[in-house]
């Protein structure tokens, strides 16, 4: 046997083995990535339908919050944490209620509660005595709340 024919047919067989494991290496390696693949898909579809999910459960949240600030003010609640007498006390809410009244029927994403804390800031007389009211609290829902302190003097107004 010639020297060529005898190297020719050992790169043959080398290029054979060659080609044999590429294609064995080209195989294992499509079914492996085939598999993650497959599991890729699946987790994909499981997180789009976490989003789907979840953009549902906001968009209610979203409903519900618009509904819940377009409601209108059914009442109003006028509470007075100063210890006072019994009639000066309910002068004061009687007051005060009957300046909030106009407030119900409003919606409530239409009301200031800023405003409405300089509306409560004010004097009330009560049988030749003055009290100054001041809100501590107030909360806007169906029912409008609002907590004042009651202490016996004038606003004192300065320039």
């Amino acid at each position: 046997m010639p020297l060529g024919a005898s190297l020719r047919g050992r790169f043959g067989r080398f290029a054979a083995a060659f080609c044999l494991g590429a294609v064995i290496g080209a195989s294992a390696a499509t079914a492996r990535l085939g598999r993650e693949m497959d599991r890729l898909t699946l987790d994909n579809a499981v997180l789009m339908d976490e989003v789907e999910r979840l953009a549902g459960e906001l968009a209610s949240r979203d409903r519900a919050l618009t509904a819940s600030r377009s409601l209108p003010v059914h009442s109003v609640e006028v509470q007075i944490e100063s210890p006072l007498e019994e009639h000066v006390r309910l002068h004061v809410e009687q007051t005060m209620r009957e300046l909030l009244q106009p407030l119900v029927g409003e919606e409530i994403e239409n009301l200031n509660p800023s405003l409405i804390e300089k509306a409560l800031q004010r004097t009330v007389h009560v049988d030749k005595q003055d009290f100054v009211v001041a809100p501590t609290l107030i909360v806007l829902g169906g029912k409008l709340l609002v907590r004042l302190k009651v202490q016996e003097g004038e606003i004192q107004i300065n320039p």
